[in-house]
């Protein structure tokens, strides 16, 4: 599955880099985290629950920086499995200042599921997907309005 967009932030662009590469801030974004361990300077581990309708896959996902442009550019990579699936992601972003002021985010997120997660993949996981992606850059915009972290 795949999603792309764009997002606009009140916030500058070194302060959305910041939230958005920082392993703590971002997985507050994210539905379903249990835990962040920090497994390296660039690595780490997140411990989440993935709902699959009556169920969920728990798994814990070794997530790393791969490319970082500090303040305009990142990209994340990730993958792990849990009892009955597996999920890997790759995600980018680009920052641009916007004239008067914020910033804007161009993104890209791929995920593949495995196992059992991935026979549930396609038309069932898609809209849930889409909805998780729109969640974390609203639950990074709420995080950035209030300045925590900083």
């Amino acid at each position: 599955m795949r999603a792309e967009g764009t997002k606009q932030f009140a916030a500058a662009r070194s302060d959305v880099y910041r939230a958005a590469v920082d392993p703590e801030r971002l997985m507050r974004s994210v539905y379903g985290v249990d835990a962040v361990e920090a497994a390296g300077e660039a690595e780490w581990v997140v411990r989440v629950r993935v709902p699959l309708g009556l169920t969920s896959l728990r798994v814990a996902l070794r997530v790393e920086r791969l490319e970082e442009r500090a303040p305009g550019h990142a990209r994340l990579r990730g993958g792990g499995r849990g009892v009955g699936g597996s999920i890997s992601f790759d995600t980018t972003f680009d920052l641009a200042e916007v004239a008067g002021g914020g910033t804007q985010m161009h993104y890209a997120v791929e995920v593949q599921f495995g196992g059992i997660a991935g026979s549930a993949a396609g038309r069932v996981l898609q809209p849930v997907f889409r909805h998780q992606v729109d969640s974390i850059l609203r639950r990074l915009e709420r995080e950035l309005d209030h300045g925590s972290g900083d």
